[in-house]
């Protein structure tokens, strides 16, 4: 985490055309050890589908406005991560897990 810190400053300011987007790292340390993520899309707009959460705690986790995790699944190279906000709370990181087994049926 050290490290996507690092680049984070390093590229703050910097993605111009492309806008900033939120994301939640859903993969395990062990995979994130060897330099990538597996995040999904993290949106201020409500949900749409079954798979798709509603964060309860929205604030608690550092954000701004009301969020939504939706099940947009990518793997993304750590160094490429330009901030980190803050953590999901038990609750809401529990129903984020529970989304990930609706896309997932085998977990």
């Amino acid at each position: 985490m050290e490290r996507a810190l690092f680049h984070a400053a390093r590229g703050a300011g910097r993605t111009s055309p492309n806008p900033l987007v939120g994301a939640v790292v859903v993969s395990a340390d062990t995979y994130n050890q060897y330099g990538d993520l597996v995040v999904a899309a993290v949106t201020s707009h409500a949900p749409r589908v079954a798979m798709d959460c509603a964060l309860r705690d929205w604030a608690a986790a550092g954000l701004k406005l009301p969020s939504t995790v939706r099940m947009l699944l990518a793997t993304v190279a750590s160094a490429r991560i330009l901030l980190h906000v803050g953590h999901l709370t038990e609750r809401d990181w529990t129903e984020v897990q529970a989304r990930l087994r609706m896309v997932f049926t085998w977990l």
